[in-house]
């Protein structure tokens, strides 16, 4: 019967063999996965019960549908962040898929998420690209099968899939590579190719542009390309990824959308760490191997159990194998990829699992390089995506029973070492817990009716409970002063906290905006002491809310606002003395953020 199997594939239609095979294969993965459940656009409680990245991809959509269809930069989303906003792109919304859906925003209802139909397109388009993949390799078709398992399962894939939404698009790397072993120079691919990452990803962009200057390199050493029309396509690329980058709106932030921290590189044990859980009660990657505290998460390279099988047996294999017959240009420039990645992602300070083994100064390119981009540990995907790739192409050069049965027990092997985690993410697709706001009360309604702004005192990125504010904002079509961004500029930041902090001082309260003060008690109380005859102030659901000119709102139950006094008895009195304002004198409390800067 398995003969009788092997034989209808390889005689089976190519269209068949080639694209609706693997697309069904990959899309049942999905479906597994618990896939479908995430699929229906009204369907958000799996979003809103992850962690900050899905919510705030989502949310940022949700205010940027809103936006009119012709501005520019077309990616500019102004409702979300008001003085601090930004673009789509730093709030990974998978640009691309946000401008396509923008025109049918009115038909699309009042609820429409796109991420449970990207996350479809990354499993299947990753078992697809995976698929191809293999078989410039093998042709055997049931290797091709069964290893592009090995790429749709990796850890590092899975992880990404339940965090960082456009950034499980590991597609695009997969598709690199089939690009890159193509027996000639495909031009304009990889403009297609570095035009979807870019409206993607920049991390993805980053490892595309980092495969495809290793492939001009390849065809020019094997003159398959003539170094003349080689800088061509280089400059097209580069022209081409510029201008998207100006029309989606990265250059929002000026040239240098820095970070102040960034994170540790890649250890030298992650391909084979699955890391520890925060929490003993939470699924573990890997039931097989013990765990070693990982020093940041966002560098997660785990193998999986079956990989790391993979490596070991093709290691075994390849010292037994006659030389590789791989041509010298390829070798060389896969070489170069792999040591150039490696050295980027394993940074200046070299950790072997908490310890640090290695350190030197920081070259000045590359600290430049850390500054916009923090997480660089992630660009050792396609040397992640290599050793998969390598270990099954050696194995399946040896006997072809042996080569399938070890390669379907390693499979086998690595779903058992991983179920924990996989019975997980398909718990949290098919039944995640009902997403429930903390504000609750029929107030916040009447209060979207009377504002037309929410501002967050003082506002800055990623603020503490920062969700539930961004989704009322979002679900009442307000806007609203702060947000989560992957990056901020921190000139505009500075100066919308600086004028939010005068006009409080002042008294100036927005008629229009309702303000929201969770952290900042000075201000608070100062705000109080500024109450209008028709502003109120109070406590909704546990959050200082100012509400100014509120007395004017006839049909607003303002008895469900636990209300403060206009003035806070005691908090400033001066008595008829000096009042000191040194150290340790009951004077300090009158300062608000401390002696300014000495003018120059």
């Amino acid at each position: 019967m398995i003969k009788q199997c092997m034989n209808r594939l390889r005689l089976s239609n190519p269209i068949y063999k080639l694209y609706v095979m693997p697309i069904v294969i990959g899309f049942s993965i999905f479906a597994c996965m618990g896939g479908l459940h995430v699929l229906p656009p009204d369907s958000i409680d799996w979003i809103m019960a992850a962690y900050f990245d899905p919510q705030t991809s989502y949310l940022s959509w949700e205010f940027f549908r809103h936006t009119p269809l012709w501005q520019f930069p077309i990616g500019a989303n102004p409702a979300l962040g008001l003085d601090i906003s930004s673009s789509i792109v730093f709030t990974d919304s998978i640009p691309i898929l946000a401008i396509l859906f923008k025109p049918f925003s009115p038909l699309l209802g009042d609820v429409f998420q796109y991420l449970g139909f990207w996350l479809m397109l990354c499993y299947v388009l990753q078992y697809f690209f995976s698929y191809k993949l293999i078989s410039h390799f093998t042709s055997d078709t049931f290797i091709q099968i069964i290893g592009a398992c090995f790429f749709v399962l990796a850890p590092a894939f899975l992880m990404r899939t339940g965090i960082h939404m456009a950034l499980s698009g590991h597609w695009l790397v997969l598709a690199a590579f089939c690009i890159f072993f193509a027996d000639r120079f495909l031009s304009w691919r990889w403009l297609v190719l570095l035009s979807l990452a870019i409206s993607i990803n920049v991390y993805l962009l980053l490892m595309v542009a980092a495969i495809w200057c290793c492939d001009i390199i390849q065809k020019v050493m094997q003159k398959k390309v003539k170094p003349g029309h080689a800088l061509i396509n280089l400059g097209q690329g580069i022209i081409i990824v510029s201008l998207l980058m100006w029309v989606w709106g990265y250059f929002m932030l000026g040239p240098t959308p820095k970070v102040d921290q960034f994170f540790p590189g890649m250890n030298v044990l992650d391909l084979f760490n699955p890391g520890k859980q925060f929490f003993p009660t939470m699924p573990v990657w890997s039931k097989i191997i013990p765990g070693v505290k990982l020093i940041h998460g966002d560098s997660f390279m785990f193998l999986g159990i079956g990989n790391i099988l993979l490596l070991l047996l093709a290691i075994i294999i390849w010292f037994r194998l006659p030389a590789s017959n791989m041509n010298k240009a390829t070798k060389y420039s896969l070489i170069i990829l792999i040591a150039v990645l490696s050295v980027i992602t394993l940074s200046n300070k070299i950790y072997l699992g908490e310890y640090e083994i290695v350190s030197y100064p920081l070259f000045r390119p590359l600290e430049y390089f850390y500054t916009v981009f923090r997480g660089y540990g992630r660009m050792f995907w396609p040397v992640y995506y290599l050793i998969i790739l390598f270990s099954l192409a050696i194995i399946s050069k040896i006997p072809r029973r042996v080569s399938l049965a070890m390669i379907a027990l390693f499979l086998a092997i690595h779903i058992y070492d991983l179920s924990g985690m996989l019975t997980s993410h398909r718990a949290f697709y098919s039944n995640p817990p009902t997403w429930q706001s903390p504000l609750k009360s029929n107030l916040w309604n009447d209060f979207a009716r009377c504002y037309d702004k929410v501002l967050y005192v003082l506002p800055y990125n990623n603020p503490f409970g920062f969700i539930p504010l961004v989704e009322y904002a979002a679900v009442h079509k307000i806007s609203i002063n702060m947000g989560y961004f992957a990056r901020d500029d921190a000139v505009k930041v500075k100066a919308a906290r600086l004028k939010m902090t005068k006009e409080i001082m002042a008294g100036n309260f927005d008629p229009k905006a309702l303000y929201v003060v969770f952290e900042d008690e000075k201000l608070w109380n100062i705000a109080i002491l500024k109450l209008r005859e028709n502003d109120w102030a109070g406590v909704l659901d546990g959050i200082n809310i100012l509400a100014p000119n509120l007395k004017s709102c006839k049909n607003c139950n303002i008895d469900l606002l636990k209300l403060y006094e206009k003035q806070r008895v005691g908090y400033i009195y001066f008595p008829d003395e000096i009042v000191s304002f040194n150290l340790n004198t009951p004077g300090r409390k009158h300062l608000i953020y401390g002696w300014s800067a000495p003018e120059s």
